[in-house]
């Protein structure tokens, strides 16, 4: 889960909460907005780099919103 969190930071989409909580978990909080923010980072990111044999389902995923998948 980690990972995850740190590609999300990379991509400004979450950011952590600077919080004095001693033996709780980092909490973090959602920087985008789902309903505008097109999907095609993040699965470049986590799931499949944009290469000569992905460009169709790279297309195919350009226009998805992140509310899309949620």
């Amino acid at each position: 889960m980690q990972q995850v969190l740190e590609h999300l930071q990379q991509l400004d989409w979450v950011g952590l909460l600077n919080e004095d909580t001693p033996g709780q978990a980092p909490r973090y909080v959602l920087l985008i907005d789902t309903q505008t923010t097109r999907l095609v980072p993040l699965m470049s990111a986590l799931l499949l780099a944009q290469e000569p044999g992905s460009e169709d389902l790279h297309r195919h995923w350009q226009d998805w919103l992140l509310v899309d998948v949620i």
